[in-house]
């Protein structure tokens, strides 16, 4: 009695090992899904910041507030922001699209690391958002339909349904490989798009470059004025310097902010393609993946550099 108890007590241990050890080899294959997803939402979003700083150091009027006599201040329309009126169904647009190109790979991350249905949900639904969006966005810098067409969606949708309530890990792979199949002509599109768009010799990148000079010539004019004013304090004048020197350090690296973005698009095309094909043939990790996810977080942290530098207050 006791061997045959020993017995079942062994066979539902090794039974118990085995379901680890194959949970545990299905989330290491999708090690590589979640790092994409990371690492083009990283570059999607730094991006972004990085855009919302450009644009609010150019509407930064309080320099003019520490100039002694106002009226001399100069009265140029970059303080007025670089992305107003009709500019901004020009330009925020693009940014719209970068952004949620970056949600559509966050999702995918959250799908491929998620621990509970709740969060299975949570990240289709994130999903479906991103893809939606993707596609208005596109449209509207196009005037064309993004290529995921509602029969591709509903495929997604069963995919994902189909984990299950308690996560099956074959199920999500599943998913995980439906999705990326289906939206793959939308991503290379959309990162098309992005990586023409963004260029460093697009007009995107000239009008902002044009913009963030003009707007560091304004601020030496305005720090000028406020040197003559007898008013004057050492801490407002060196506000005022390390507000210059981030602008003029904006205006010439902004160039390389877009070829970044630029490259960065590209390879989240070529590392989405390359997935495809791996996860066609039910493969969810390799070293061509490894080498362009690598490449990509490159381009992301180059994007994160420029935010960070332009943002610090020193």
């Amino acid at each position: 009695m006791n061997k045959q108890v020993s017995s079942t007590i062994i066979t539902i241990v090794i039974g118990a090992m085995m379901i680890l050890l194959l949970e545990g080899c299905a989330t290491t294959s999708l090690t590589q899904i979640s790092a994409f997803g990371k690492a083009t939402a990283s570059l999607a979003d730094d991006a972004k910041k990085a855009f919302e700083l450009i644009d609010s150091s150019t509407i930064d009027r309080k320099m003019y507030d520490v100039a002694a006599n106002k009226s001399l201040a100069p009265k140029d329309v970059t303080f007025e922001g670089l992305f107003k009126e009709s500019d901004s169904v020009k330009y925020q647009i693009r940014i719209a699209v970068l952004e949620k190109l970056g949600n559509y790979a966050k999702a995918l991350d959250n799908l491929a690391t998620a621990d509970f249905r709740k969060d299975i949900d949570a990240a289709s639904t994130d999903l479906y958002g991103s893809l939606s969006g993707l596609s208005a966005t596109y449209k509207k810098v196009t005037d064309t339909d993004l290529p995921l067409k509602d029969d591709q969606l509903k495929l997604i949708a069963t995919a994902v349904d189909a984990i299950g309530t308690v996560i099956v890990e074959t199920k999500r792979r599943d998913a995980i490989k439906t999705i990326i199949i289906q939206t793959d002509e939308a991503v290379q599109n959309a990162a098309k798009l992005l990586e023409v768009e963004f260029g460093k010799d697009s007009e995107l990148s000239k009008f902002v470059h044009e913009n963030l000079t003009d707007a560091d010539g304004s601020l030496r004019t305005a720090y000028n004025i406020q040197k003559k004013s007898p008013n004057s304090t050492f801490n407002l004048r060196y506000e005022m310097l390390v507000k210059i020197r981030q602008m003029y350090n904006a205006a010439q690296t902004s160039p390389m902010l877009f070829d970044n973005i630029s490259a960065g698009a590209k390879k989240v095309r070529e590392a989405h393609a390359t997935l495809k094909t791996a996860v066609m043939k039910d493969e969810f990790s390799s070293a061509e993946i490894a080498k362009q996810i690598g490449e990509l977080v490159t381009f992301a942290k180059s994007v994160h550099s420029y935010y960070e530098k332009l943002g610090s207050k020193n």
